[in-house]
């Protein structure tokens, strides 16, 4: 009898052992969308108000898992005429854990392939490393460089081709809405100053990039 119920235990860890590595691979095969909102533009003074993040798979575009935060009631006076923010942050009061929304994130961005962003190499990236140094989270050799990130902004301005105003050689940064126009993408249902707006928006040009071979995945190879 007892070797059978060995049987069955080892049979049982095996089965788990499978499951997780369908469950890391599947993973693999998704990206991270994400985006920040924050006081101001200087990392060391300013702060995350709102982070936003979406998992995606990379062939389909479908939405895996959407998440929302909202961290404090005082903004700068610059958002205080942001709607979408605003009513965000003073629904029933709703303050986020930053610490759990922060390390929610981090996760993620391991499990998926890679990660994208609109600035998010200029912008995103540098204040969710800041953020994380002062909330005291255990990296664990997560450096979240360059080598995972595809920005989407970085990535288009010679697609774009969009001049600068004062005659500099070269091309502009096109702005996510400049970028969702060239490809064709709609944004009229959106409040851009939202950043579950824009992490949307971005994934949704993403996708259009992805279909019309603008994309090389291989720049990303699958690492457990």
């Amino acid at each position: 009898m007892e070797w059978i119920i060995l049987i069955f235990a080892c049979l049982g860890v095996y089965i788990l052992a499978e499951v997780a590595d369908r469950l890391n691979y599947s993973r693999k095969m998704c990206y991270v969308s994400v985006d920040v909102s924050t006081t101001g533009v200087d990392v060391e003074k300013d702060s995350v108000v709102q982070l936003s993040y979406q998992v995606r798979d990379i062939a389909t575009n479908k939405k895996i898992k959407s998440r929302n935060y909202y961290f404090a009631s005082v903004v700068s006076e610059e958002q205080k005429n942001d709607e979408g923010l605003l009513q965000g942050i003073y629904r029933d009061l709703r303050v986020d854990d930053k610490k759990k929304a922060f390390e929610s994130l981090m996760k993620e961005i391991r499990s998926c392939r890679f990660c994208i962003g609109h600035n998010i190499k200029g912008f995103d990236r540098r204040f969710i490393l800041k953020e994380m140094e002062r909330l005291g989270i255990d990296r664990n050799g997560f450096d979240f460089d360059n080598s995972i990130i595809f920005d989407t902004m970085e990535e288009t301005t010679n697609l774009c081709k969009i001049p600068h105003k004062d005659g500099t050689q070269g091309y502009k940064s096109p702005k996510l809405i400049e970028l969702a126009e060239y490809l064709d993408v709609d944004y009229s249902e959106f409040n851009l100053y939202d950043s579950a707006d824009d992490a949307e928006l971005t994934a949704r040009c993403f996708s259009v990039l992805n279909q019309k071979g603008y994309f090389n995945i291989n720049k990303y190879p699958i690492v457990f």
